[in-house]
């Protein structure tokens, strides 16, 4: 996983503030890969509730942009509705 433990908990937080402290929140894509280089963040949420899912995801992504050197995707679970990108996300993901 290329991610420090820093840039970990930094998104451990941010999901924590703005979708809960129960929220999970996976790594996956190509920062899972030790062997890789560069490439974005990519991050697969399970929100506590469902209220006001946009909002909060903006407002995370805009945390995690002032905090982290890199382009952060944030994907949102869609619960009742399982999309590949959802299964590809749970199956290869890394929780932090």
């Amino acid at each position: 996983m290329r991610l420090s433990e820093t840039e970990a908990t930094i998104i451990r937080q941010a999901v924590a503030e703005f979708f809960g402290s129960d929220a999970s929140v996976r790594l996956f894509g190509s920062r899972v890969d030790d062997a890789g280089r560069g490439g974005d963040v990519d991050l697969y949420v399970e929100p506590c509730g469902r209220d006001d899912l946009y909002r909060r995801r903006i407002r995370c992504l805009a945390r995690l942009a002032a905090r982290l050197p890199y382009p952060v995707d944030l994907v949102v679970a869609d619960e009742g509705n399982q999309r590949p990108i959802d299964r590809v996300a749970v199956a290869m993901g890394v929780e932090l």
